[in-house]
């Protein structure tokens, strides 16, 4: 895992600014309008970007940073895609909250043993909640990588090759998630302070840009979990097939001849006898 990388290869593109402040830009008029749900094309826009990116990685482009033009629909619908395997591996935990919820409600309503079960209720899903994002997050890498791969929600859905590669590769993994989540935070931290030193209107340009800048660096890193080893669950073994009955072979009649003592003393069958 090349980490130094993964942070510099952006600055590396002679076009870098160029493509930085687009991404920024396209965040910057999206995050506000996602509550009215509008906003989410633009975040998939910058998703479906970060996908081209991860592919170029894993080809071995040199620039891995495409330009922003020709590609923005397709972009799009790769990003939407993206969102809605998002949303699919999160349910769990999204359903766990809503457990979480009514045992709030339990806590402060009742009291006695509605209380206890209220309470028991939140440690539960506390519990269960915590192990799912710990496992989200470990296969989020390989899941990227399948999906960006096809282009299709199936192949991030195909729980077999997602555990093959987080397995064969959970040092990577691990690596890879951390460093991401430590690169985004860094990014955001160093954009909000540069941000405030702007007199503060100067953070609806630098925090956008920072979380763009963070998306990228975690592209790289996940296209680097299993590049140039195998990437694919080895297949089945067939199943062992009966081998079907051989025909009996048809057995001829015997026919024992008789034999017959002449007069003479010559022995003949009872065929040259009755001759």
């Amino acid at each position: 895992m090349d980490i130094g990388t993964s942070i510099t290869y952006v600055f590396q593109d002679k076009e870098w600014l160029t493509k930085l402040a687009i991404g920024a830009a396209i965040l910057l008029v999206s995050i506000p309008l996602t509550p009215i749900l509008i906003g989410f094309v633009g975040i998939a826009l910058v998703l479906g970007y970060g996908m081209d990116v991860l592919r170029n990685v894993r080809n071995g482009v040199g620039q891995p940073l495409p330009e922003w033009r020709d590609h923005w629909s397709e972009w799009i619908v790769s990003g939407l895609k993206y969102l809605l395997l998002l949303l699919i591996w999160s349910l769990p935990a999204l359903i766990l909250n809503g457990f979480n919820g009514l045992g709030n409600q339990l806590i402060w309503n009742g009291n006695g043993i509605v209380e206890f079960m209220g309470s028991s209720i939140l440690i539960a899903t506390a519990c269960l909640g915590t192990l799912w994002w710990i496992f989200f997050f470990l296969i989020l890498p390989a899941m990227t990588i399948r999906f960006a791969e096809t282009e299709d929600v199936r192949a991030g859905l195909a729980f077999n090759d997602i555990y093959f590669l987080t397995r064969n590769n959970l040092g990577d993994v691990i690596v890879a998630v951390v460093a991401s989540a430590v690169a985004f935070v860094a990014a955001v931290t160093v954009g909000a302070v540069l941000g405030t030193l702007m007199c503060i209107i100067g953070l609806a340009i630098t925090l956008p840009a920072s979380m763009f800048l963070a998306e990228l660096i975690a592209a790289h890193m996940f296209a680097q979990v299993g590049y140039g080893k195998e990437t694919t669950a080895p297949p089945k073994p067939p199943k062992a097939s009966k081998p079907s009955p051989q025909p009996e072979a048809k057995k001829k009649p015997q026919t024992g001849n008789t034999m017959v003592v002449m007069p003479d003393g010559t022995v003949l069958p009872t065929d040259d006898a009755t001759a």
